[in-house]
């Protein structure tokens, strides 16, 4: 499927790159709990769902992932809503720049519409 994909002008593959990152770097944080591979996972996730619509599923399920492992460690609530907004605020800045510059949006155009 590479092979016949490589030679053709399709995002399939850039999105099949960044929805593995990030579940890669979920898994990671998973693993390690460090901060750092959730907001490199919320990146990902924000660069699949700005590359296309349907890959919201993306972090959606990444999303289900977490709250899951939260849930697995017990959690408090102020770190529930600390990792999901962390993780939230990260995939949706990243995923609204990227629509920003593919669709040559700039912060002016919101202000002086």
């Amino acid at each position: 499927m590479v092979w016949v994909l490589g030679g053709w002008a399709y995002n399939d593959l850039t999105l099949v790159f960044y929805q593995m990152a990030a579940l890669y770097a979920f898994l990671t944080w998973a693993q390690k709990d460090e901060r750092s591979w959730l907001v490199v996972s919320a990146i990902f996730c924000g660069l699949a769902a700005g590359c296309k619509y349907t890959a919201l599923v993306c972090p959606l399920a990444i999303g289900l992932l977490v709250c899951w492992r939260l849930l697995r460690q017990r959690a408090n609530w102020r770190r529930w809503l600390g990792t999901l907004a962390l993780f939230g605020v990260v995939m949706f800045l990243v995923a609204v720049g990227i629509l920003a510059i593919f669709l040559g949006l700039t912060f002016f155009d919101y202000l002086f519409r």
